[in-house]
């Protein structure tokens, strides 16, 4: 793997997790003022979850062809 590449998914990781920890904080306040139930909440965050996962899988997939 070249060095560009390997910044490349690392800061792509990295900034991934900081949204994670934003949309939570942001989630929890909207919860918070019952704005949104828990139910669309876990639906929300496992779509997240796929969407952020699909994308590192292609990065490191491309990386290797």
């Amino acid at each position: 793997m070249s060095k560009w590449l390997f910044f490349l998914v690392f800061f792509i990781f990295f900034f991934d997790q900081l949204f994670f920890f934003f949309l939570l904080l942001f989630l929890y306040i909207l919860f918070f003022f019952k704005f949104l139930n828990l139910f669309l909440i876990y639906i929300f965050l496992i779509f997240i979850l796929y969407i952020g996962g699909i994308v590192l899988f292609l990065f490191f997939f491309l990386s290797l062809v």
